[in-house]
């Protein structure tokens, strides 16, 4: 198979938001850089069973090299203004503390704005956490946005079930806002986060299609195929303390892209007994939903991994609350995978339609073009289009950018003489691809 390289210098644009200059010291280290260092072999394990330098990911059940991403951060954060939500403590109004059977949203049969539009809690007394907790999850995203205005902030997040644990957040707002963001509990006066951050704070947030490398296509339990992010937040105790950890797996280098560390001192609350951390994958509102025409969102496959013990977050320690009565369940294996949504489940949020016809077919291979087609009333300034090749290679492509997600899928976005479309417009792009067997005809598909 021919692959789409793309330098990780390139991969991550510039589009990255920062609460504040990402320092970039070793974990550990003091303002004047003396000391400590990221790659300590029980830290990067998450207590588990790979070398220094690597982490497990679930999904190969192998140890996998990590690479430290934090610099290239840093310089995209340079070059563009800081864009960041609200603070996430002070709208919730609380500090994460209380047990669900406390919060309002749970104790009522429909949605509460602000509270918890469906997902998963802990359940008290289960998936205690002492050492160490590492929560796996493919988040469902949209990188070209939701299909419309979302009228206020919607997230999909997640606890890694410890008191001082750093979120990695999906964030919605507007047409405009589609990002990842990471939003830590453990910046404090004694060990201020990046940028000087003594109270909990937005590190950074950035759009998802700033790394397409770190998107792939996944299908559901129902079988519906979905644009994902798989990650890993970690929070790990350390000869001197504790530290919180964001990586994101890279589809494209087969490694952890380590984005975000943070070192901190003190002693950390057993959530299972005390209720705090009690919130794994969500999806959380600020506005009511009932009538917005959101898509399917929620987590595939997620895993908790505490003390060295690994949960599917069974019934038995987790609850799964909502949805409300307006939001369809479109699947659920609980609680690991689950979505919702409020237009039919596995319908197209995007305003442009992609049709594949196959222009040439010889024995070894085959040519085919996509016509992408703008059959909303706007005008659309992108467009992209997940292409999987099935049993066929690529051999070469015109009009269009590449961009290899993972073994025979490829996210397709347009080149800038061809990316803008005014109503009923339509423009194409083709490839051609040798053929690896009978299932060779490859499917184009829309957000």
């Amino acid at each position: 198979m021919q692959r789409v390289t793309v330098s990780m210098m390139s991969a991550f644009s510039s589009s990255l938001y920062l609460a504040a200059p990402l320092v970039l010291l070793a974990c550990g280290a003091d303002a004047s850089g003396e000391a400590g260092v990221v790659s300590e072999a029980h830290a990067l394990a998450g207590g588990g069973h790979c070398a220094a330098g690597l982490l497990e990911n679930p999904e190969t059940q192998q140890c996998a090299p990590i690479a430290d991403r934090r610099a290239e951060a840093q310089r995209a954060a340079a070059r563009r203004p800081e864009r960041l939500p609200p603070n996430l403590k002070a709208l919730r109004g609380t500090a994460g503390g209380a047990p669900p059977a406390a919060r309002s949203h749970v104790s009522v049969p429909d949605h509460v704005p602000g509270g918890l539009g469906a997902g998963v809690s802990y359940k008290s007394g289960a998936l205690p956490v002492t050492e160490s907790s590492t929560l796996y999850t493919h988040m469902i995203v949209y990188p070209e946005g939701l299909g419309f205005d979302v009228p206020a902030d919607l997230f999909t997040t997640a606890t890694n079930r410890t008191e001082k644990t750093v979120e990695v957040v999906g964030w919605y707002r507007e047409a405009s806002v589609h990002h990842i963001g990471v939003f830590d509990w453990s910046c404090s006066a004694t060990d201020p986060c990046a940028g000087g951050q003594t109270v909990p704070s937005w590190i950074w947030t950035r759009p998802f299609s700033d790394n397409t490398c770190q998107l792939t296509q996944m299908a559901d339990g129902a079988g519906v195929d979905h644009e994902t992010l798989y990650y890993a937040n970690a929070t790990v105790s350390t000869a001197s303390g504790w530290e919180n950890r964001v990586l994101f797996w890279n589809y494209c280098t087969s490694e952890w892209d380590l984005e975000y560390v943070h070192a901190f001192t003190g002693p950390q609350q057993d959530c299972s007994v005390t209720g705090c951390g009690w919130w794994g994958p969500i999806v959380e509102n600020f506005s009511p939903l009932e009538d917005q025409p959101f898509p399917q969102l929620g987590f595939i496959d997620t895993s908790l991994v505490h003390d060295g013990v690994t949960s599917l977050l069974p019934p038995s320690e987790t609850d799964f609350n909502g949805p409300p009565s307006t939001w369809n369940l479109c699947f659920i294996d609980p609680n690991t995978s689950w979505s919702t949504s409020q237009i039919p489940c596995g319908a197209s949020t995007a305003p442009w339609t992609a049709t594949l016809t196959v222009t040439s077919n010889w024995n070894t291979g085959y040519c085919a073009d996509v016509a992408v087609h703008n059959g909303g009333t706007t005008a659309i300034s992108t467009w992209s289009v997940s292409l999987a090749m099935n049993q066929s290679t690529l051999t070469s492509s015109h009009s269009a950018n590449f961009q290899a997600a993972s073994a025979g899928q490829y996210q397709i976005t347009p080149l800038s003489w061809n990316a803008n479309l005014a109503p009923g417009a339509t423009t194409s792009f083709g490839f051609c691809a040798n053929k690896t067997g009978t299932n060779y005809t490859p499917a184009a598909t829309t957000p």
